[in-house]
């Protein structure tokens, strides 16, 4: 509702930079500041509230650090400044608080701490989990007890919102199973205007303490366990739509620079305008508006366009097709307004749909901020073909949206981190920006996420539990995964517990089920490959922290698997393994058995070449092309990964910008399990992998397939790798540039150089 544009921008460099450790006794007692609440509101049920606080300074400090945190969620004020919002989404055990330092807001006399805090009740979104409504901020330091909160805070329960509740299977959706939370319905003629800055309070009631607050760990009568948040601030960074696509009963100029000029729409009439953001974003639309009391606006936020079939098809088309998808709804009070949502949306194309009363309204402006993790694809990949570029971008894009306070599975309908996406996501994120905080954020999760059977939820953090088991050995290779490539041996020990319940509970199913087909995920079959080479990886880990028995337990089990599940689906006529009877012969099957060594390795190589010429075998969907790329650089194949890039090049020829969870008219344009393609552009065509855990060294084996020219770099703990590849027939020219300390070889059609610092390399 502000009319104050900068508020919304400038909170991220302040949060985001302030590094302050937290003082150790709040890590270590019970904290002084209580967690507070309305005194007469229903603790569980929807609701919006507005926290207040008023402070006098004897003179402008020059650190004032805070820590603060909320259930469901808050947006923290200073003197009519936001400089926070949170919590980072987690669980009770582990609920993270924020931490600010205030004393770029803050001057001499008075000062106002507001918090916005709300619940989203029942149909809050299933990535939120939730004890009750409440509000906390503690002072790191205890001559600013002022602020800490208590009964001398304020707080009332705004009336001006209304939930729009959006159920799964809501046809007004198109797709099944939306779980990303309601929307809202504000009413700014009942909206506290300026509540968050200089604002006349005395009418409120004082807020109710509930309990101090408490560290994990520390024995206390309140639910939420209070641990740092361990990932940066998001970043709201402002962005303008691209264009008008059509409008109706209202003139609007085609092309806009941040909406050009203000919007008329006569009284009593109808008006529809369509938006094109040019590519797919997620974060707060941003509408100002004056007049128009007793207007209503809807805003539909839309990822794509339906036919009358409800076909995608070409994204950058909108003649004879409609929006589909959640909205909110805004009713103007006559003044200058401005609405944004409470939480984040997600579009391509947002339609204004306007219905106005006795008086006109006027659109002064229609924006957004653009909300994403703060990161930066520090990777490279550059070569002589112009179809790899567009698939790196877009890839990259897929990914930068799907990163939020954790890893979520996609943008727009489930906004939950799922194991199975994450595992591809995390190990691409990682190589393309070094940056490991939301990879160790996600192992942690799953971790904690496990139930007493030894698996771990499927999806987490998540209000509804979900086991899926084949997804527990996707989190132990995650586990792998940032072993090999950051080597953290302190951090990778402490979940050798949970890894061990993991595949106890599923040597115990294959001991109770031999194999007959169980239903523990896409395909019993290529579950037990996936099983079998989880349990290579793990007896890797465990052999590493000097458990050699589980190690030597876990390969001992392996090779059971491999030998019986061989024995029984290879067959030699075909020169490829059964899947299911209703599956048939399929890549995922066949790949996984490859990396699992269930196939004799002299036969490997020609098990692949029979699936990738027989178009009987049923192709991987998207994320399980991310292990065909596996296989085909481990059987030496890697020369034709390039040649499995026709579903990405054909949703780019589609007109998107992001890549989709299925191949074809896909329910999420945006989904991270289909981004893995840089990954492969890295490690087989670059060649570039760890060859020792903790990536001590490396081993770069190219396989250019039909590129003559590649330049590539990926971010490594001690710098960054390099390299420069110049094919011409079967030789190579190869510039390598090692960061000081690390050593490894060089591989070219068998040919094998020993490498480090900086090194030019002919074959």
């Amino acid at each position: 509702m502000s009319t104050m544009r900068n508020i919304l921008l400038t909170f991220v460099l302040t949060a985001a930079a302030c590094a302050q450790q937290v003082n150790p006794s709040l890590l270590e007692k019970p904290w002084p500041a209580w967690w507070i609440a309305h005194p007469a509101a229903s603790p569980t049920d929807f609701g919006i509230f507005h926290f207040r606080k008023s402070f006098t300074l004897p003179a402008k400090p020059e650190h004032f650090v805070v820590h603060v945190s909320a259930d469901n969620r808050y947006r923290l004020y200073v003197n009519g400044r936001s400089v926070s919002t949170g919590p980072a989404q987690s669980d009770l055990a582990n609920w993270r608080f924020e931490t600010i330092d205030l004393a770029p807001y803050l001057h001499t006399g008075d000062n106002f701490l507001a918090a916005v805090v709300w619940n989203g009740g029942i149909a809050r979104p299933m990535a939120q989990i939730s004890h009750r409504t409440a509000f906390i901020l503690q002072s790191d330091d205890p001559a600013n007890k002022v602020v800490n909160t208590d009964n001398t805070w304020k707080v009332i329960e705004d009336p001006a919102y209304q939930q729009i509740v959006l159920k799964d299977n809501d046809p007004r959706l198109m797709w099944n199973y939306y779980v990303a939370g309601a929307t809202e319905r504000l009413d700014a003629a009942k909206y506290p205007r300026g509540w968050f800055g200089n604002f006349d309070d005395s009418s409120w009631p004082a807020a109710s303490q509930l309990d101090p607050g408490a560290p994990a760990g520390v024995e206390s009568h309140q639910r939420w366990q209070l641990k740092p948040r361990s990932v940066p601030m998001l970043t709201e960074e402002e962005q303008d739509f691209e264009e008008v696509a059509r409008s109706e009963g209202v003139e609007v100029s085609k092309r806009l620079e941040q909406w050009d000029g203000p919007v008329r729409i006569p009284p009593n009439s109808k008006a529809t305008v369509l938006l094109d953001q040019g590519t797919l974003t997620t974060g707060y639309p941003v509408l100002r508006t004056s007049g128009g009391k007793g207007a209503l606006i809807r805003l539909t936020y839309s990822e794509a366009l339906y036919d009358s079939k409800g076909a995608k098809g070409n994204r950058n088309e909108f003649e004879g097709k409609h929006v589909m998808g959640p909205w909110d709804e805004f009713l103007p009070d006559g003044v200058i307004d401005e609405y944004r949502p409470l939480w984040t949306r997600n579009w391509r194309w947002v339609q204004l749909d306007i219905q106005t009363q006795a008086e006109p309204l006027v659109i002064e402006k229609f924006y957004s901020l653009r909300v994403v993790y703060p990161a930066t694809r520090v990777a490279v990949f550059e070569s002589d073909s112009e179809k790899l570029q567009p698939i790196w971008d877009a890839a990259w894009r897929t990914l930068a949206l799907n990163a939020q306070e954790t890893f979520i599975s996609d943008i727009g309908w489930e906004r939950m981190q799922y194991v199975a996406d994450t595992k591809v996501q995390a190990l691409t994120w990682l190589a393309l920006t070094g940056d490991d905080r939301l990879v160790r954020l996600a192992i942690e999760d799953f971790d904690a996420s496990r139930a007493p059977s030894g698996l771990t939820q499927s999806r987490y953090p998540a209000n509804l539990e979900q086991y899926l088991a084949p997804f527990s050995l996707y989190w132990v290779s995650m586990v792998h995964d940032h072993w090999m490539y950051r080597g953290d041996d302190e951090f990778t020990r402490r979940f050798l517990p949970g890894i061990g319940g993991a595949l106890g509970w599923w040597e115990e199913q294959v001991k109770l089920h031999g194999d007959r087909p169980v239903e523990w995920g896409w395909s019993p079959i290529g579950d037990k490959f996936l099983f079998s080479l989880t349990l290579q990886q793990s007896a890797e880990m465990f052999e590493h922290f000097g458990r050699s028995y589980e190690a030597a337990h876990y390969r001992r089990l392996a090779g059971e698997i491999n030998r019986e599940t061989y024995a029984t689906h290879f067959d030699p006529q075909r020169g490829l393994l059964r899947d299911t009877p209703e599956r048939g012969y399929t890549q995922e099957v066949n790949t996984q058995a490859v990396l699992a060594d269930a196939v004799p390795r002299n036969q490997q190589r020609a098990l692949m070449e029979h699936m990738l010429k027989d178009p009987s075998v049923v192709e991987s969907e998207m994320f399980y092309r991310y292990y065909l790329g596996r296989a085909l650089k481990k059987t030496g194949l890697g020369d034709r990964y390039i040649e499995t890039l026709e579903p990405w090049e054909k949703m780019l020829r589609d007109g998107m910008q992001t890549f989709g969870e299925a191949m074809v008219n896909s329910r999420s344009d945006c989904h991270p399990w289909a981004a893995h393609p840089p990954f492969e552009f890295l490690a087989t065509i670059a060649g570039i992998e760890p060859a020792s855990p903790g990536f001590k060294t490396v081993r770069i084996e190219p396989a250019l397939g039909s590129l003559h020219h590649v330049h590539a770099l990926m971010p490594h703990p001690l710098g960054s790798i390099e390299v420069w590849l110049d094919r011409a027939g079967d030789g190579l020219r190869a510039r390598v540039s090692l960061p000081p300390g690390l050593t490894g070889v060089f591989v070219w059609k068998g040919q094998e150089k020993p490498i480090r610092e900086t090194v030019e390399l002919k074959f």
